[in-house]
């Protein structure tokens, strides 16, 4: 009787973490998509120049 149930709690456990695996499978493109989202604004702020640069220029054109 033990071992039958010590069975039925393993193969629960073993639904369980299936179940958790596909929740993070179905979150995953969204966490990808928020992760391209960062690298691209991190990537346009730093190919932009800094605005003390930008700022310089303007000064000495005017």
């Amino acid at each position: 009787m033990l071992l039958k149930q010590q069975e039925v709690s393993k193969a629960i456990e073993v639904q369980l973490s299936e179940k958790k695996r596909a929740q993070i499978g179905m979150d995953e493109p969204e966490v990808l998509l928020d992760a391209t989202q960062l690298a691209n604004v991190a990537l346009a702020i730093n190919s932009s120049p800094p605005c003390y640069e930008r700022n310089h220029r303007i000064s000495h054109d005017g």
